[in-house]
């Protein structure tokens, strides 16, 4: 019985390799080990360290999305808020740019849209 515990332990760790990182509820889906972006995508930095990939993020009201990511998971900086601000705009989520950061709700007329919506 212990030995079952351990392994589940040992198995479940990855999954929390970055504290920093809220768990975004909206899913319910963490992709274990803390999976990072894949290099060379310009706009995977805007899915990073939160651990979902781009379809389960799309699905998230911006506004979740995007705190989770700049107040959870990375620095605050102009280049990183235009980045995600095009990410999503390009994919027909674009948000009141005047939050960014400061717990932004998201439009209502955003929440469910996934991919190709």
């Amino acid at each position: 019985m212990i030995a079952f515990f351990v392994l589940l332990a040992i198995l479940g760790a990855g999954a929390y390799t970055d504290p920093k990182c809220a768990y975004l509820n909206c899913m319910r889906e963490y992709r274990p080990g803390g999976a990072y972006c894949a290099r060379g995508d310009p706009y995977a930095l805007c899915q990073c360290h939160n651990g979902y990939n781009l379809a389960t993020l799309l699905r998230c009201p911006y506004g979740q999305a995007f705190n989770e990511y700049l107040n959870r998971c990375a620095e605050n900086t102009e280049r990183v808020r235009n980045t995600c601000f095009y990410f999503f705009q390009r994919r027909g989520m674009v948000p009141n740019q005047q939050q960014y950061g400061r717990g932004m709700v998201p439009n209502q007329q955003q929440y469910g849209y996934g991919y190709g919506k």
